[in-house]
């Protein structure tokens, strides 16, 4: 029979790779990621994972396949996620900021946490 599905609460990480990756609105994405190479000692150093900008990426065929959202949506998330990121709506120390700003985050928060649930448990 196989091992049983043992279920757990979701990770942010997790979330935030699903999301922002391309198959998830039915696209076909390669190289997105770069490998960097530096001298340190006179020896090659390499670094893994470095992200590129969508223009440099070598192939994105948009529409490949089914996907669980469109494209219009996963851009909208694409930016709803990158607000969040650069912390808008905080002030220096982290802390939320009264006003607009901290509603617009958190009704970001909200419309992602909707999106992932609506996506993942269809």
């Amino acid at each position: 029979m196989g091992r049983p599905v043992k279920w757990r609460l979701p990770v942010y990480s997790t979330i935030h790779k699903i999301l922002c990756n391309p198959i998830y609105a039915g696209a076909y994405a390669f190289g997105r990621t770069e490998t960097r190479t530096r001298v340190v000692d006179g020896r090659a150093h390499k670094t893994r994972g470095h992200q590129r900008e969508r223009e440099e990426w070598i192939v994105l065929l948009r529409e490949h396949h089914e996907g669980y959202i469109d494209w219009d949506t996963y851009e909208r998330n694409r930016r709803l996620i990158a607000d969040n990121a650069q912390m808008k709506g905080y002030d220096g120390a982290g802390r939320a900021a009264r006003g607009a700003q901290s509603a617009r985050g958190t009704s970001a928060l909200r419309t992602l946490r909707k999106e992932a649930s609506r996506c993942l448990f269809r």
